[in-house]
């Protein structure tokens, strides 16, 4: 079995350790700052809105220029209703499912011991983009969907290097396309199986904070359907979503929500879309099987008086429900 020096590891992995995890701490902190200052300014508007201090499009139009230029994405670049002044969560469940078949991940072989008193890598080159750490350097944070097994046991997700290299902790980092880890109990791997996986779990919890974030793996639909019809007193029914394609490929995702149908493709996408729907309201989000990962990083139905906010970054939402 081939030693791994921290050098080496460090190259490979992009930094060390000690440095990927200040880095991230630092880009948690900031973005932390940045999920509260947007959610204090789009609630301040919905107030003052209600206060008649400005109109309704007068809102949209400042929350349309705040958001001006961020990414590539599709829609009308406004930010969703993610602090409307009445969450309806209260009175409309909704559930989430997957369908279709997920990719099998490769077997892990030619695992490396480091010179750490616990720590592994193995390499995977091809889950490079759905690793932690570009997902956290896009603003996404810790949520790669890839689950680590020892003997057909979850490992612990997301670790630091305390876990992985200095104790035998049973867990594991997917860090760009190196999976870090520790065997349980003892350094000595033995007999013992590592495999891998995509998360089963909809949605699946981020790794600092366990925020819901939802994903869609190719070859798969993910439907999140309200268990209710839109009631009218709510105001207009609006779509508002916004997330990543992990994937640069020809083919394309794409999304359903009743009357509306778009196609999804490359990088940071935003749709902001009213909609119709005979009945309880289905958004669904399918990739074929040569398709692309796509995770969501914002998703509201309603309006700034009346919403359900399914995903979102300034508020720490609830999941699926129902």
């Amino acid at each position: 079995m081939r030693i791994v020096s921290p050098l080496i590891l460090a190259l490979l992995t992009g930094c060390g350790s000690e440095q990927l995890t200040t880095l991230e701490v630092e880009q948690a902190d900031l973005r932390k700052e940045y999920d509260d200052l947007e959610g204090n300014v789009v609630a301040l508007r919905n107030q003052m809105v209600e206060l008649g201090l400005m109109t309704q499009a007068q809102a949209n139009a400042k929350a349309e220029k705040a958001t001006k230029g961020k990414g590539k994405g599709k829609g009308k670049g406004k930010m969703g209703n993610s602090n409307p002044k009445h969450d309806l969560s209260d009175v409309l469940n909704f559930t989430a499912e997957r369908t279709g078949t997920p990719p099998q991940l490769p077997p892990l072989t030619d695992l490396v011991r480091t010179e750490t008193p616990c720590g592994y890598t193995v390499k995977i080159e091809d889950l490079q983009p759905i690793s932690d750490f570009p997902l956290n350097r896009d603003g996404l944070g810790k949520s790669s969907p890839v689950v680590m097994f020892e003997d057909g046991e979850a490992m612990a997700s997301h670790a630091g290097p305390e876990a992985f290299e200095e104790a035998c902790a049973g867990a594991y980092r997917h860090a760009g396309f190196l999976f870090l880890f520790s065997p349980s109990q003892t350094q000595e791997i033995g007999e013992r199986v590592f495999s891998i996986s995509l998360a089963e779990d909809i949605p699946y919890a981020r790794g600092e904070d366990q925020r819901p974030m939802y994903w869609v793996y190719p070859g798969t639909t993910l439907n999140i359907t309200l268990d209710q019809p839109w009631d009218e007193t709510w105001g207009e029914m609006k779509l508002d979503l916004s997330g990543r394609v992990l994937d640069q490929l020809e083919a394309q995702a794409t999304l359903t929500a009743g009357s509306f149908s778009q196609d999804i493709s490359g990088g940071a996408f935003q749709i902001s879309e009213e909609i119709t729907a005979d009945g309880p309201l289905t958004i669904s989000i399918t990739s074929p099987e040569n398709g692309p990962y796509l995770v969501l990083s914002l998703l509201t139905i309603g309006n700034p008086g009346n919403a359900l906010v399914v995903t979102s970054q300034s508020t720490h939402s609830k999941g699926q429900r129902g």
